[in-house]
């Protein structure tokens, strides 16, 4: 969610589920579920290019990610139909990096992975988004990217991944 208070200033505010969970993948035996977190922060920019700030509000981990989004729209054949490749490069600080990727003592007895102390850490993305205008309120949104996480954490099980997202979105501001 991002509700706009100038044309390039804008309130953030995500859920970020849990990426390390057996709801995401099969993880060893022994390492534990990294719970999801309400982030709150601001984004400075416009929607091709824009700099996001967010904060861990929920005191699951205390830490922050700055995420910086470059894009652009372009228009299809098809009416009320674009499409936008983007590139995006987010830094996590240490705590939200430790929260995600450290493996402790205890986990990494009982799971037999090496134990890991995670420092702050970045993720890398690129993909391509499709938005059709539904109405003049309502977008429909899908998206398919590609990401790689910069750390060498055990618990990442694979340089690259892919994600595909289909959603709907409410326009706050004309």
């Amino acid at each position: 969610m991002n509700v706009a208070l100038l044309p390039w200033l804008g309130v953030t505010g995500q859920w970020r589920f849990e990426e390390v969970s057996d709801d995401v993948d099969s993880l060893p035996s022994g390492i534990d579920d990294r719970e999801g977190n309400g982030e709150l922060g601001l984004t400075l920019g416009t929607v091709g290019a824009r700099l996001t700030f967010l904060h861990d509000i929920t005191d699951v981990h205390d830490g922050y990610e700055i995420q910086l989004h470059l894009g652009r729209a372009f228009d299809t054949p098809f009416n009320n139909f674009a499409i936008s490749p983007y590139v995006e490069v987010d830094y996590r600080d240490k705590k939200l990096s430790s929260h995600l990727y450290s493996v402790s003592v205890k986990e990494s007895v009982a799971s037999g992975l090496s134990r890991f102390n995670a420092s702050s850490s970045w993720v890398y993305q690129a993909g391509i988004i499709g938005i059709y205008d539904i109405t003049p309120d309502w977008l429909g949104i899908v998206k398919a990217e590609v990401s790689h996480h910069d750390s060498g954490s055990p618990l990442v099980q694979r340089d690259l991944g892919w994600a595909a997202t289909i959603g709907v979105s409410y326009k706050f501001t004309d």
